[in-house]
C-alpha cells in the first residue's frame, strides 16, 4: 500500500508506533492507528445521539400535577418559605429569639 504523504514528525511518530506494537511497516500500523480512531469516533457519535435523545425526551415528558402546582406557587411569588427573608425581618427575629442585638451604633450586647 502507498503512504499518503505525512510531515516528518508525524511519520517518526508513526514509526515509533509501529516499534513499540510490532508492526513491520508504518502503513499497517496507520491502518491501526485510523481503524481505532473511526471506531472511537462512531462510539462517541453515538454516545452523544443517545445523550441528546434523552434529554429532548426529558424535557418533553409532562410533568406531574404536583410539580406544576409547585412552579406555579412560585410563580406567584409562593407561600412564605418560598421567598427568603428580608434583612428587617432578619433582624426582628434575631432580637425576638434573643440571639444578638444592637445596643448602639458599633456595638453589640448578647440577650
Amino acid at each position: 500500500m502507498e503512504m499518503p504523504p505525512l510531515k516528518p514528525e508525524r511519520k517518526a511518530q508513526l514509526d515509533n508506533y509501529a516499534r513499540r506494537h510490532g508492526q513491520l511497516d508504518t502503513a499497517s500500523a496507520l491502518d491501526e492507528v485510523l481503524a481505532n480512531y473511526l471506531e472511537w469516533e462512531e462510539q462517541d457519535y453515538r454516545e452523544s445521539v443517545e445523550g441528546i435523545r434523552k434529554g429532548y425526551e426529558e424535557k418533553t415528558k409532562p410533568i406531574s400535577k404536583d410539580s406544576q402546582q409547585t412552579i406555579q406557587s412560585v410563580r406567584e411569588g409562593g407561600p412564605r418559605k418560598w421567598r427568603s427573608a428580608t434583612s428587617t425581618e432578619r433582624r426582628g427575629r434575631s432580637l425576638e429569639e434573643g440571639v444578638w442585638g444592637r445596643r448602639t451604633p458599633g456595638t453589640f450586647v448578647r440577650r
